[in-house]
């Protein structure tokens, strides 16, 4: 049942983007490295700001 799970997932994705494309009138656009890269650096500088008001001194290393 995995691949045909997976295949319905898949196409139920593919349905979504499209409904909303041809709704707003958007041209499709991949997301790339750039979005999750970005995420990862949103998800750090959130947990640093949650430390700092705890009280702990956060140094980010390079």
């Amino acid at each position: 049942m995995g691949k045909k799970k997976a295949n319905i997932a898949l196409a139920n994705l593919i349905l979504r983007i499209c409904y909303h494309m041809l709704k707003d009138g958007t041209i499709y656009e991949e997301v790339g490295d750039r979005y999750y890269n970005k995420k990862q650096i949103d998800r750090e500088k959130k947990l640093i700001t949650e430390l700092k008001v705890k009280g702990y001194i956060v140094e980010r290393a390079i």
